[in-house]
C-alpha cells in the first residue's frame, strides 16, 4: 500500500492518478475529510498534526507522500511543517515506510536568481523558515540513516483545477472573470512555474526509483517565461486583448495594513522583482524521457477547463 498525506490537495490529485495508472498497491487517501478518487482507493481521515493518528494513517505502507496544504499563515507554517515532518518521520521510523516530502522554494534566498539543489537555506520570512525547519530536520534523520526518505521541491505551480497560487488568483483567475490581470513587481522578470500534472507524474516517478531516495530533487520545469510573456500566450489562445495592472512593492504594503491576506504575501515579494529560475537539470539528467508540459499546453489546459465549469 501506498498513501498519500494530504489527497485533497491538486498535487494529491494527480499524484493519485500516476499510481493508480502505474502501481499495483491499494492507494490510500488521508485528510481530515478524505475524497475518493477511484473506486479501488482507500480513505482515511486524519489529523496528521496529531502524532497516533499520523501514525495511524501511515501503519501498513510502503510509500508516504506528505502533499499536505496548511493554511496561508505565517504562524501555522511556523509551527505545523515542523510537526508534521516530525509526526511523519516517527511513523515512518516505527512502521519502516518511505517518506516523500513535497517540499517548496520558500526557504531559499529570493535574491538568488537561479535554484539548484545545492542553494543554501536563507529564507525570507517566518513561513520560510518554518519550510527550512522542516527540511533541516528530514535532511538531519537521512543523514543519520535513521529514515529512508526524499525531498522533492517544485517551484510555484499552475494548472487547471483547484489550483491554488499567486500566478493562478492574480492571473487565470481574473481573465477567466473578465477582469485585468494583476502582475506582481514586475512583468519583464522570467519566473519558473511548473504544471501540477507535471509536478505529481515526477514526484511519484521518482518515488518508485529506488535509487532516488537519499536525496534532494528539483521537479522538471519548461523553460521560464515573464508575465508579459504569458500574457502574450493567452491572448493568442483566448484571440482578445488582455488588460494588465502592474502592482508596485507599495501597492501590497499599503493593502497588507488592511487585510491579512496581502499581509501574508509580503515575504514573497522580493521573488518578483528580478529573476526566480528553478533549476532542474538533475532530474531532467536521471530521466531524460520525461516530457514536461509545454506552457502552451498547459495554457490550453487551463483555458479548456474554464469551458467545462
Amino acid at each position: 500500500m501506498q498513501v498519500i498525506l494530504g489527497s485533497n490537495g491538486i498535487i494529491g490529485e494527480y499524484l493519485n492518478t500516476f499510481l493508480s495508472e502505474r502501481s499495483k498497491e491499494t492507494i490510500r487517501l488521508v485528510s481530515r475529510s478524505p475524497k475518493k478518487y477511484h473506486t479501488d482507493n482507500e480513505v482515511y481521515a486524519a489529523d496528521l498534526l496529531l502524532e497516533e493518528e499520523c501514525a495511524a494513517a501511515i501503519k501498513g505502507a510502503s510509500i508516504a507522500y506528505l502533499t499536505v496544504g496548511i493554511p496561508f499563515s505565517s504562524e501555522r507554517w511556523l509551527h505545523d511543517w515542523v510537526l508534521l515532518i516530525q509526526n511523519c518521520i516517527k511513523a515512518c521510523q516505527k512502521y519502516n515506510c518511505k517518506l516523500v516530502y513535497f517540499d517548496n522554494t520558500y526557504l531559499y534566498s529570493p535574491f538568488e536568481s537561479v535554484q539548484t539543489e545545492s542553494s543554501r537555506y536563507l529564507p525570507n520570512g517566518p513561513k520560510g523558515e518554518g519550510k527550512k525547519k522542516a527540511s533541516v530536520l528530514l535532511w538531519d534523520a537521512i543523514e543519520k540513516e535513521q529514515i529512508e526518505a526524499m525531498i522533492v521541491r517544485a517551484p510555484e505551480f499552475y494548472g487547471p483545477g483547484q489550483t491554488k497560487s499567486i500566478t493562478t488568483s492574480f492571473l487565470f483567475d481574473r481573465i477567466k472573470a473578465g477582469k485585468p490581470a494583476r502582475i506582481p513587481i514586475s512583468a519583464s522578470s522570467k519566473r519558473s512555474l511548473i504544471h501540477v500534472k507535471d509536478a505529481a507524474f515526477a514526484t511519484g516517478l521518482l518515488a518508485m526509483t529506488p535509487d532516488c531516495y537519499q536525496q534532494i530533487w528539483h521537479l522538471p520545469c519548461p523553460e521560464p517565461k515573464s508575465y508579459k510573456e504569458w500574457i502574450a500566450l493567452l491572448e493568442d489562445r483566448l484571440a482578445r486583448k488582455i488588460p494588465a495592472e502592474i502592482w508596485s512593492a507599495d501597492t501590497f504594503a499599503a493593502l497588507a495594513k488592511e487585510r491579512q491576506g496581502y499581509a501574508e504575501l509580503l515575504e514573497l515579494l522580493p521573488r518578483y522583482e528580478q529573476d526566480n529560475l528553478f533549476n532542474s537539470d538533475k532530474f531532467k539528467s536521471r530521466f531524460p524521457d520525461f516530457e514536461c508540459t509545454s506552457i502552451e499546453t498547459g495554457i490550453a489546459d487551463i483555458v479548456g477547463a474554464w469551458s467545462r465549469v
